[in-house]
């Protein structure tokens, strides 16, 4: 009888603690919003491919629906390309009046890529001083995942003109074109 039960309780624990283990995926998009974030149109992905041999190029149209996918969550998202405008414009301006306002402030948008995959950029003010935090996130072998995650000093923040613009600094940066390995640090959003 006593062996039955201490059977039954390994049992149990074994089975608490199966269900309550994470697979990777899971563990960091609850590790990263911008993973989760790209899982939200997954599904547009994935009918296009895996991330493997064939990559993913995703046609305006999908760039799009993955795009309202983010908006009707709620999230400020655009198309890599910037043909439209952002969408849920509010998040700028709130962010804008804090930042005038001399408050902390924070801001992120989610730029939809062609390789299904997209780039975060969470802009910060705080103490006087703009950073952004720019993380990618790729679509690789049937799961996105984070490629990079860096935060750089914001040298200009303008908003004017239906327009915010943002220039980070990037340490060893070459000077040059993209061919020469120079990286641009110029981002331009369109606001609705």
């Amino acid at each position: 009888m006593k062996r039955i039960f201490c059977g039954l309780l390994c049992a149990a624990a074994l089975l608490l603690t199966a269900c309550g283990q994470k697979t990777a995926a899971q563990a960091e998009a609850a590790a990263d919003p911008a993973v989760a974030a790209a899982q939200r149109y997954q599904a547009i992905v994935q009918a296009v491919g895996d991330g493997t041999r064939a990559g993913v190029n995703l046609t305006d149209a999908q760039i799009a629906q993955a795009v309202a996918q983010l908006s009707d969550a709620g999230l400020t998202a655009v198309h890599v390309d910037a043909a439209d405008p952002v969408t849920h414009p509010e998040t700028v301006a709130a962010f804008w009046a804090a930042h005038a306002a001399g408050e902390k402030a924070a801001l992120t948008l989610y730029e939809v890529c062609r390789d299904g995959g997209l780039l975060c950029h969470t802009l910060r003010f705080a103490d006087g001083a703009d950073t952004v935090t720019r993380t990618r996130v790729v679509w690789r072998d049937g799961a996105f995942s984070v490629s990079y995650a860096d935060t750089y000093t914001v040298t200009s923040l303008t908003l004017g003109g239906g327009r915010l613009t943002y220039v980070y600094d990037m340490p060893d940066n070459p000077p040059g074109t993209d061919h020469d390995g120079h990286i641009d640090t110029q981002e331009i959003f369109t606001i609705g």
